[in-house]
C-alpha cells in the first residue's frame, strides 16, 4: 500500500495529451469548403474524438446507410487516425 506521501500519477498512456507542461497539444486542423459546413466539436472536455455534422439536410431510414457531405477538409495531427463511426 502506498504511503500517504506518495503522489499517484497516471501512466503516460492514460495521461491526457497536453497535460504535461512543455508537451504539445494535438489540434485538429480543418477547412470549411462551403458556407454550409459546420466546425467539428467535442461533446465534452474529455471526449476522445470530434463530432461531425452534415452540411445538408438528408433523411436516412432506420438501419440505412448513406454518404453524408460535411463540406470540411481535415488534416489529422501526427500520430492520430480518422474514423467515422455510426
Amino acid at each position: 500500500m502506498p504511503s500517504s506521501e506518495a503522489v499517484l500519477q497516471p501512466s503516460p498512456s492514460k495521461r491526457q495529451k497536453g497535460s504535461v507542461p512543455g508537451e504539445p497539444t494535438a489540434r485538429l486542423r480543418f477547412t470549411k469548403l462551403s458556407e454550409n459546413a459546420f466546425s467539428p466539436s467535442k461533446g465534452s472536455a474529455r471526449a476522445a474524438g470530434y463530432d461531425l455534422y452534415s452540411a445538408y439536410d438528408c433523411d436516412i431510414p432506420p438501419m440505412g446507410k448513406a454518404v453524408v457531405k460535411t463540406d470540411i477538409q481535415v488534416a489529422l495531427p501526427s500520430g492520430c487516425y480518422g474514423r467515422v463511426g455510426k
